[in-house]
């Protein structure tokens, strides 16, 4: 019993000294984004343009802006008609402290750096259940350091949704595990949780759900058909609750397509496919090939490094098979050889880049390195403790060789610039051209870069407006000699106008530019322009509002102790 005692007291103060020490490495890991250091990233500047004006339009009182008035130099986009809002929404938090300095783009830099440390804490949290204080301390290390996470996702590509993704995954599992053990008031937290990963990264969070329910017809020793029914009720609740955010984005697919300007092509993004010689994403293929073959490698180390004999808290061998088989399927999905489920299901092609499965990978490979590193000192071979060294040797040098890759370029390019040069390559420049009009898909990129010169030239139509456009706008209608008439802002379903003394609709349309065009109303001087709730949008809220209604519901039956709710019942009565 005093052994005992002296064991958990002992378990205590590591666990005190662990969280402390997981919050400074990944904290000082990310410290060198700091200055300059994401802006060669490959979607940095476009997230950082993207969530400056999702928080300006926040600040000013929209809550949830999808359509972005000031892109495209004034233009518009339907951004958040398609990306998940709940990464923007944090980074909105740190934005307005920095948006008037000289480092006006550490906003979104912290966002990122965040969502590192907070995926580090989730991740031990999770481990901590099933292993011991240094396993799960030394395998949540692996999952900062995983060179997809760490390499790809925040130094190479700063890929905000899908770093995000990364912190709701272990709490999903931390609900699914107390459920199994008999907890049913968990799924509330699992269903949350889901909708909380779908509105970080809704193409992550779908091909998430076949492994979640796997994973709970795997580990329910009792009554498999029952137990799953409840998590796919709760699934859905989670899934209903984020409809206000996917149920337009899916619904308005192929609008995005006739808006999408360049698409990705998921058959030129398979592990091992290295494309033209001359491809200047050809050193990013060749990381992606190393850090797949040297995942796949730990994950046979990790499933047949550790003898028969196992510790109490490491994993049955039902449970690290099935793992394994988790890691390997995410692995094949991502190379070429799953060409033909791919090409089968059509909506996995949405997907556009298949080693996006790596990250599941990653999380597969975390638990078996938690397991490997219970039964390390005793119950592995000399053999395994040699390979497993050299492969983590071999991810942590990716990892850190990607690292200063993108530091050392970054440094190189805008370092000499002053703030007024930046923000002018930022937040003036066209590209990439993702969700523009129809008419810009058969124009080719110098064109796309042009064209806004030439539209005083080819649009006698053009109307000029005092005053840049936003979610209401008196447009005076001066020009009489104007039958049409065209605003130098790009069309949308959203937006309405009508005459401020009439109050008649006013149809519109989107000319050969995409632009806002109609025709002029006879006796109407000013009309109102602004934007409204799509039929789809209304449903979908009210899905959502119909989903927390139902969870507020089942926390209320759940949390609230039995008396409380007689107590209530019978006041209701009276």
């Amino acid at each position: 019993m005093k052994n005992f005692h002296l064991r958990r007291m002992q378990d205590k103060s590591e666990n005190r000294a662990f969280i402390p020490l997981l919050i400074v490495i990944s904290s000082s890991l990310s410290l060198l984004a700091i200055p300059y250091g994401l802006f060669e990233c490959h979607d940095y500047l476009l997230h950082l343009k993207w969530a400056s004006f999702f928080s300006e339009q926040l600040y000013s009182g929209e809550l949830y802006p999808r359509w972005l008035y000031a892109d495209y130099r004034g233009f518009g986009s339907p951004v958040f008609y398609f990306y998940p809002p709940l990464p923007y929404y944090v980074s909105a938090l740190f934005i307005a402290l920095f948006a008037r300095t000289e480092v006006f783009w550490l906003g979104v830099t912290i966002s990122g750096a965040l969502s590192l440390v907070v995926a580090t804490l989730a991740m031990y949290w999770w481990l901590r259940t099933r292993f011991s204080l240094r396993a799960s301390f030394f395998a949540s290390l692996y999952y900062l350091l995983a060179p997809y996470h760490f390499g790809i996702d925040f130094y190479t590509r700063f890929s905000l949704a899908e770093l995000w993704s990364f912190v709701w995954l272990p709490l999903i599992f931390i609900s699914l595990d107390k459920y199994l053990k008999g907890n049913r008031k968990a799924l509330l937290s699992f269903s949350l949780y889901v909708a909380l990963l779908t509105l970080s990264h809704l193409l992550i969070a779908l091909i998430t759900f076949p492994f979640l329910l796997g994973y709970v017809w795997m580990l329910s020793e009792s009554n498999k058909s029952r137990t799953l029914f409840f998590v796919v009720a709760a699934l859905t609740l989670g899934v209903a609750l984020s409809a206000f955010y996917w149920l337009p984005a899916v619904l308005s697919i192929q609008e995005a397509q006739s808006l999408g300007w360049g698409r990705h092509g998921y058959a030129e993004n398979f592990v091992f496919f290295f494309g033209e010689l001359g491809n200047p994403l050809r050193v990013f293929r060749i990381y992606i090939c190393l850090i797949s073959v040297s995942t796949l490698v730990l994950l046979f180390v990790t499933r047949y490094g550790v003898s028969g004999k196992m510790l109490e808290a490491a994993l049955p061998q039902r449970e690290v098979n099935m793992w394994f088989a988790f890691g390997i399927l995410s692995f094949f999905m991502s190379t070429p050889l799953s060409w033909p489920i791919w090409s089968l299901i059509t909506p996995l092609q949405s997907l556009q880049f298949p080693w996006r499965f790596l990250s599941l990978t990653t999380f597969a490979s975390t638990v078996l390195v938690a397991h490997l590193a219970q039964g390390f000192q005793t119950f592995t071979t000399s053999l395994t403790k040699i390979l497993s060294r050299i492969t983590f040797a071999v991810l942590f040098a990716l990892s850190i060789s990607l690292t200063l890759l993108h530091l050392m370029e970054s440094y190189r390019l805008f370092s000499s610039l002053d703030q007024k040069a930046i923000q002018e390559y930022v937040f003036n420049n066209l590209r990439p051209h993702e969700y523009l009009p129809r008419a810009f898909q058969t124009m080719k990129p110098a064109e796309v870069e042009t064209w806004q010169s030439a539209l005083p030239v080819k649009e006698k139509s053009l109307l000029y407006l005092p005053t840049p456009i936003s979610q209401t706008n008196l447009i005076p209608l001066d020009e009489k000699h104007l039958e049409q008439v065209t605003i130098p802002h790009f069309y949308h379903p959203s937006w309405r106008a009508y005459g401020i003394s009439s109050k008649e609709s006013i149809s519109l349309r989107s000319d050969r530019y995409g632009l806002i065009t109609f025709q002029r109303p006879a006796e109407e001087q000013t009309l109102v322009l602004d934007r409204t709730l799509m039929p789809v949008e209304k449903i979908a809220r009210l899905l959502s509002a119909v989903a927390l209604l139902c969870l507020l519901i089942l926390y209320f039956q759940c949390f609230l102790p039995v008396s409380a709710r007689l107590s209530v019942k019978k006041h209701s009565v009276r």
